[in-house]
């Protein structure tokens, strides 16, 4: 019988979270373990999976950059009620697969609004008699501020309920202790995976050259709509505006604002959705023009693209300017913080990543996806029952 998985990922603004989840646990079954992915979030059409399986509790999302507000998808604010009915549907799921390996994503790091269900969860797993191997999965660097308090509490979680912490980074590149100064007392647990990209990319051709195309892009969230305006304000004006710009808009951006995006297009600017095939575009693109989220900037690296990278940073988020910054500091992009972005700044940069030297991204450890399916595969054959 094949090992079970169970991967509970919630994303709250960006897709991000989701996209990593999936492109974990599609891999994870092609080496055989039976997966179940779990998501909080709202559903996400064209979503690839392979042959794993979905659950989808009741979506929730957040409408403020410091994620202090949840509601459902009829944008009225989660009750208590709403919070029972969920965490019964997710330790329904748990009871119904038995997982061998249960797979948080960001928790307790972070997603701590949805301590409501998955503290009842890691209890019932940890009084249930299956013993199951629980694991955090967490990208490269924490974002926000965290109280000592809050800190404490991170580390007895992970003493009492995790077996193990899966950091998706290189700590050649930053250190999980630099965004969580009491990572020396949970070291034992922590596992460096190295980045997380999908490697059908990795083993595709790159053909980059000057005529290739300029590709816009914001993830599939809500935010980054003002980096798309301004790439598109700023396009006339750059010493590549000769280049076919393709701006690709995600699903999260309202169909009327996709539409006054339209209005701009021509001959040379292309104005549609994000689209499955993105790492393929940055493949043979002249240039990347992007937010700085994790998924993103570690596709455009492993493309070896030049970069422009507008990293988001609104709210409690310090996540994309902590790895664009030290990035660009290594030579790898060209950085224009949120700040200072229009459509003056923008062009400066994109004339700064034309003239440079393309940095070799291959300094990073980009295995990432590798290493977690060996290492959950280990994890699920060596649980003990």
């Amino acid at each position: 019988m094949a090992k079970k998985v169970l991967f509970y990922v919630q994303h709250l603004l960006g897709i991000g979270h989701l996209h990593r989840a999936a492109l974990i646990s599609r891999n994870l079954s092609k080496v055989g373990l039976d997966v179940i992915l779990v998501s909080g979030g709202e559903p996400l059409p064209h979503l690839d999976l392979g042959s794993s399986r979905f659950v989808q509790l009741s979506p929730v999302r957040t409408i403020d950059h410091n994620f202090t507000t949840l509601v459902d998808m009829n944008n009225q604010p989660v009750n208590d009620s709403w919070r029972r009915s969920r965490c019964n549907h997710l330790l329904e799921v748990w009871k119904n697969h038995k997982p061998d390996v249960v797979i948080l994503e960001l928790f307790p790091f972070g997603r701590r609004q949805m301590k409501f269900e998955l503290l009842p969860l890691l209890d019932l797993v940890k009084s249930s008699g299956h013993r199951t191997i629980v694991v955090s999965s967490v990208r490269d660097i924490l974002s926000g501020s965290r109280t000592p308090i809050r800190n404490n509490e991170t580390v007895e979680l992970i003493k009492s309920y995790f077996d193990y912490v899966l950091i998706h980074g290189d700590p050649k590149f930053i250190t999980f202790n630099e965004t969580f100064v009491n990572a020396d007392k949970i070291a034992s647990q922590l596992v460096y995976t190295g980045y997380t990209v999908d490697p059908t990319q990795a083993a595709a051709e790159k053909t980059h050259h000057a005529q290739g195309e300029v590709i816009v892009s914001a993830g599939g969230g809500a935010v980054g709509l003002s980096l798309l305006e301004t790439a598109i304000l700023a396009r006339k004006s750059t010493v590549l505006k000769d280049n076919l710009w393709r701006v690709l808009v995600g699903t999260g951006v309202s169909e009327s604002s996709f539409q006054a995006l339209q209005k701009s297009s021509d001959e040379n600017l292309i104005v549609e959705r994000a689209r499955t095939d993105f790492p393929k575009l940055l493949n043979h693109c002249a240039l990347s023009i992007s937010q700085g989220g994790y998924n993103t900037t570690c596709e455009a690296l492993v493309s070896k693209a030049r970069c422009v990278i507008v990293p988001f940073s609104q709210g409690t988020e310090t996540e994309q300017t902590i790895r664009t910054a030290r990035l660009a500091k290594r030579g790898f992009v060209k950085m224009v913080p949120e700040s200072s972005l229009n459509p003056t700044s923008l062009a400066s940069a994109i004339r700064d990543a034309m003239d440079a030297t393309p940095n070799c991204a291959f300094s990073l450890n980009t295995s990432g996806l590798a290493t977690t399916v060996s290492l959950v595969q280990d994890w699920a054959e060596c649980a003990p029952k």
